[in-house]
This record gives C-alpha cells, structure tokens and sequence, in this order.
C-alpha cells in the first residue's frame, strides 16, 4: 500500500497466533475486544496450532464479541506457518501479527495506524512492557532483564515468513523488509504487556534454542543475526580459553550492569538470570555452529 490512508477508511486484520494459550488467552482477547472499537473495518483471525488445553473453548466464547472472527487450523504448530496461514486468509490492508501471552492497549491499532500513516513506514509496533507469568523472586529478575521496548506489530508489506525459520523469525523477517527499502518505525503512545516465563529452566531452555538458530538459517543461506547477538558466543569460547580471566571479566560486568538494583535479593537473582541467558545462548551458539556442516549437508541430500 503506498500513500496515505485514514484509520477509519483501512481494513485492518489481526492475526494472533495460538497454541496451549488457555492461561493468557481471554485476558488477551478481551484487550484486543477494546482496542478494535476505534476501527469500523476490522478482522480477527485466530490461527491455532492444534491446542489440547481449552484455547479453543475460549476463543469460541468471542464469536459475538470480535469482528470478523474466524479460528483457523495450523497443522505444523509452527509459528512461521500460523503467519502464513493467517496472512493468506486475510483481507486487510494492514496486517498486525498478534501473540496470545501479551495484552494491547486500548489505543494500540490506533496509535500504530496512526504512526505508519504520518511515517510512512512499512511496519510499526508499541512498546513492550514485561509483566512475569508467576510473582516470584525468579519471575521478578526475569521481568527486570526483558523489560526494554521492541519493535513489533501491523506491516504493509505481505512478505510470507520462511518456514524454515523455527527461530531467529523475526530477525531474519525485519532484515528483508530493511534490504527491500522498507522502515521500521515504533508508536510510542502504544503499549503492549508481554507475559513472560517465570522460571530459570524454561528461560535457558529458550535461549539455548534462540542461540542455535542464530547459525542453523546459515543451512539455507539465510544470515538472520546481528554481530551483537555472537556476545553470548564470544563470552562461551573466552571461558573454554581462559576461565578464569574470562569468567572474573564477566563477574565484574554483572555487578556493574546490576548496580541500580539496590535490594541485594532481588540485585542477586538479576546476576543469576542474566548470567544463564548469556551462558545458555553462548553454549545454543556454539552447538548451532558445530552442527551447521551437518544441516547443511542435510540440506543438500534432501531432494
């Protein structure tokens, strides 16, 4: 779409993606049951990956209560495919891509619309606020480590999401909309509240699977990283060097990093936290590139 369009002439569709949602997925509905009201033209699109809880049960319930409802299949329960799923069912102009375990704003849709019209940019998104799954002192550290804005929301561009992409999605998505001449910009007045995992474990699980996959799209001749995402890495291979050194450097960077943290406990879990998504991304980082020859050999013999 080029040129101006007023938010009350665009047809606007949201795609939330879903699986296994049933603990976020009405608070989430319900916020974006609010924020549509500004918008006369107006989709919802909810693309389930196969969910055994009640996310379908609860999706049904907002039948009446959304425009435009429909739930849709995503048989390979992948992100990359629910995208596409919803974006080739839908109708709209713009196109937001929706997560269920985050709340909008009431002026979310809006304020975006509002910002990619006075732009001109091809994507926009509102800030993200950090809110933790479960009150505990890990859940607190890990909402003190995540909580900074990022970009993310409608887009003008309906570029198709590579399959191939289990990770690195959205890296590798923004890179090709910047090499095609489009601009990201953010709707500060528009805030979304991601929930987010509670739990040491599951927060390293995630981020050794988030640093494999910045070398796996290499298989495929896709680079979707940063040089700032190989820290993790760099600091993994600093220690098999010299552990000591590399150790007591990263030590020091903890303690200062954490320095406006004043209540010792909560200054404690902050170092823990950020301490094991470094090393469980530089440890992903490094096993994503030992096995890079072997996908890419895969690659090859796959006819």
């Amino acid at each position: 779409m080029s040129g101006r369009m007023s938010p009350e002439i665009v047809q606007v569709s949201l795609v939330l993606l879903c699986r296994n949602e049933e603990r976020n997925l009405e608070s989430c509905l319900h916020s974006i049951e609010q924020a549509v009201k500004p918008l006369p033209h107006v989709e919802v699109l909810i693309v389930d990956g196969e969910s055994s809880d009640e996310s379908l049960s609860i999706a049904r319930k907002f039948t009446d209560r959304l425009p435009g409802l429909k739930i849709l299949n995503n048989p390979k329960r992948i992100a990359p495919t629910g995208m596409n799923i919803g974006l080739q069912a839908s109708k709209g102009d713009i196109v937001f891509m929706l997560g269920a375990h985050t709340t909008y704003s009431e002026n979310y849709f809006k304020e975006c619309l509002d910002v990619m019209n006075l732009s001109g940019a091809v994507a926009v998104g509102g800030c993200l606020k950090i809110e933790s799954r479960e009150i505990s002192s890990w859940g607190s550290a890990i909402k003190l480590f995540l909580g900074s804005p990022e970009v993310g929301g409608p887009s003008r561009h309906r570029m198709q999401s590579d399959e191939r992409m289990l990770r690195s999605l959205d890296t590798e998505f923004n890179r090709r909309l910047r090499k095609s001449g489009g601009r990201i910009a953010i709707a500060s007045r528009a805030s979304a509240t991601y929930f987010s995992r509670s739990h040491p474990y599951e927060l390293s699980k995630y981020y050794f699977v988030n640093g494999e996959w910045l070398f796996r799209p290499l298989a495929f001749n896709i680079r979707a990283f940063e040089l700032r995402h190989l820290a993790p890495l760099v600091l993994v291979l600093g220690a098999l060097v010299s552990a000591s050194w590399m150790m007591g450097l990263y030590a020091i960077y903890l303690i200062y990093a954490s320095r406006g943290v004043k209540n010792f406990k909560a200054r404690f879990y902050l170092v823990a936290i950020t301490a094991i998504v470094h090393l469980s991304a530089g440890v992903g980082s490094l096993w994503g590139l030992i096995s890079l020859p072997f996908h890419r050999f895969r690659r090859i013999a796959t006819p």
